[in-house]
């Protein structure tokens, strides 16, 4: 059964996933820019596939999560997860509140984490 929590997050997925790629959406869409000023270091991290201990290890390599807490310490990193946070693990729903908490931890240091929509969340919607 999911639950309510899993339930909002799957519909955010999908308001911000299917209107663009169908070309309509029935609510005014945020101007995402298209071009961004160059970061003092960008990284990227691929797919994570709900599996939080992966993740946290990704994240950890990259250099924007504490050793030993799910704290931000990327300072002004820029940190690009390229979508694919979905699928396979047990822990879809830790992954993505980890990175939501984090993209505002990044914004608040002047850093930014940038999560992307992969195939296998429109696959799921």
């Amino acid at each position: 059964m999911i639950s309510a929590r899993w339930d909002t997050v799957l519909g955010t997925i999908l308001m911000i996933a299917l209107p663009c790629s169908s070309g309509y959406a029935p609510y005014p869409l945020r101007k995402i820019p298209a071009v961004y000023p160059q970061p003092e270091r960008l990284v990227a991290i691929g797919d994570l596939h709900g599996d939080l201990d992966s993740t946290r290890k990704a994240l950890r390599l990259a250099g924007v999560l504490h050793e030993s807490k799910d704290d931000w310490v990327g300072g002004k990193t820029v940190a690009v997860q390229v979508g694919d946070q979905l699928d396979r693990g047990d822990d879809e729903l830790a992954v993505l509140e980890l990175l939501e908490k984090l993209r505002v931890q990044a914004q608040a240091q002047g850093g930014a984490l940038h999560v992307m929509v992969g195939n296998h969340e429109t696959m799921n919607a």
